[in-house]
């Protein structure tokens, strides 16, 4: 297990921890009654270097496998008497051991400097929020959070949809592009128009290099996972919630893609996200609440619903074309920063995050035309990626329609879902309606999977 330690309380580190993003100093123009309190400012910190120390910590890898790490942080705070008690530490660490598989480790220190003046952050729309009912919540672009506002914004039009996204360069025009035509459309049928807030997320890797005592002519080494980067993302949009006098935070994913089951068993663990989990959820909505001192809840309306099911009632709506504007792909920062090839999409198409959404999307019969690749198309690892999610969908049918239990079958096929069933039951769901409610979504999940399959003869064998 590799160890590692982090002191954000030195001046570079501080630095690092404070101008790693910015912090939204427009807020108070974009949502008149927002206070933002140097608690939650120093929410926003400590997210940020969570994350920071997540990418910056490689994992020993051993081919499809990797290890878990141990992670000091020494974290400077504005209210150390609130971070510093027993059940603040407790509940922050036990929620990151959960979400990245690791052993954190956390202490808070008094800061000894003033934080820098927080720059001005362009707002995706900016101009005042009237006095309406607002609602607060995750927006990443994706299909998923796409679909999930217009869904809301068509269900409650009275209600003001603010959306708070997290991203670096390469995704805001993407992220733009679907907010703007979400807020058009809202608008168009009488809904209230979305207010945006936007942090952009920056790393200064000199800073961190200092830290780590890397040659500045290093590059510094980073492990793929970024495990914790749902963290940051809650993180910052409970900071907005809450700054706001708001008690209640909504994000939006499919059930599938939110409990996330591992496609094989060698994804199991550090491997996999548990960004959206349930029980991640569970356990951020007891960090926040005892940061907080309030109750404080995270709500996804799409538990029991598959991104197929999710499409269908927007294209229902008639606003399918609302969703080629989305960004799914697992691989697009990586593509959008080298030279674009003539007939390039935005989607790979060969990511596990592409294929999810290219197999949801026909069998909701939406049209998207955004894949460099289809699933015909599919060659070498990016195969084996698809064979893996086809071999679960089969499993997952036999588990659901073959002979017993359903629901047994599904936990004896795939020991993590006991943890999503934990998870629902916290959340409010009770038993007996979580299992069925299970049940059902996988059975529909394999059934989008198998009625998509059966129909390509060209698709891998």
């Amino acid at each position: 297990m590799r160890a590692y330690q982090y002191d954000f309380s030195t001046p570079t580190a501080q630095g690092l921890s404070i101008d790693a993003f910015t912090l939204p100093k427009a807020l108070p123009h974009v949502l008149p009654g927002a206070a933002l309190s140097p608690l939650h400012e120093d929410l926003g910190d400590v997210a940020r270097a969570v994350t920071v120390t997540d990418r910056f910590s490689p994992r020993h890898r051993d081919g499809d496998h990797t290890d878990a790490r141990t992670l000091h942080l020494t974290l400077p705070v504005r209210c150390p008497d609130v971070w510093q008690q027993q059940a603040v530490t407790a509940a922050l660490q036990h929620t990151l051991d959960f979400l990245t598989q690791d052993q954190w480790h956390l202490t808070f220190v008094p800061r000894s400097r003033l934080a820098p003046s927080s720059q001005s952050e362009q707002i995706l729309l900016a101009h005042t929020a009237s006095a309406v009912e607002l609602a607060f919540s995750l927006y990443s672009g994706g299909a998923d959070s796409t679909m999930g506002v217009t869904l809301q914004g068509l269900l409650r039009p009275a209600v003001r949809q603010v959306v708070i996204a997290a991203t670096g360069g390469h995704l805001a025009q993407q992220q733009n592009l679907a907010f703007d035509h979400v807020s058009d459309e809202l608008e168009r049928r009488g809904a209230q128009r979305l207010i945006g807030v936007p942090f952009k997320t920056r790393v200064n890797r000199q800073a961190v290099g200092v830290m780590q005592g890397i040659d500045p002519d290093k590059r510094v080494p980073e492990d793929y996972s970024q495990r914790s980067r749902g963290f940051l993302f809650i993180a910052l949009g409970a900071m907005v919630a809450a700054s706001n006098g708001a008690t209640a935070l909504h994000v939006y994913e499919n059930g599938p893609g939110a409990i996330n089951l591992p496609y094989s068993r060698a994804s199991i663990g550090a491997d996999h996200t548990r960004s959206m989990h349930p029980r991640f959820l569970t356990l951020m909505q007891g960090f926040l609440e005892a940061l907080l001192g309030q109750p404080f809840a995270i709500r996804n309306p799409h538990w029991f619903e598959t991104k197929s099911e999710m499409a269908r009632r927007v294209a229902e709506a008639g606003l399918a074309h609302l969703i080629p504007d989305t960004l799914s792909c697992e691989r697009f920062n990586t593509r959008a920063t080298g030279p674009r090839t003539e007939g390039q999409g935005v989607h790979c198409g060969a990511c596990t995050s592409c294929l999810l959404r290219e197999v949801s999307f026909r069998h909701a019969r939406v049209s998207d035309s955004t894949y460099t690749s289809t699933l015909e198309d599919l060659q070498g690892d990016d195969r084996k990626w698809f064979t893996l999610m086809r071999d679960q969908a089969q499993m997952l049918h036999a588990a659901t329609n073959g002979p017993g239990d359903a629901f047994l079958n599904l936990m004896k096929g795939f020991p993590d879902l006991r943890y999503a069933f934990d998870g629902l039951r916290l959340l409010g769901f009770m038993p007996d309606d979580t299992r069925a409610g299970l049940v059902r979504l996988y059975r529909q999940y394999a059934s989008e999977w198998q009625s998509v399959t059966n129909t390509s003869a060209a698709l891998p064998a």
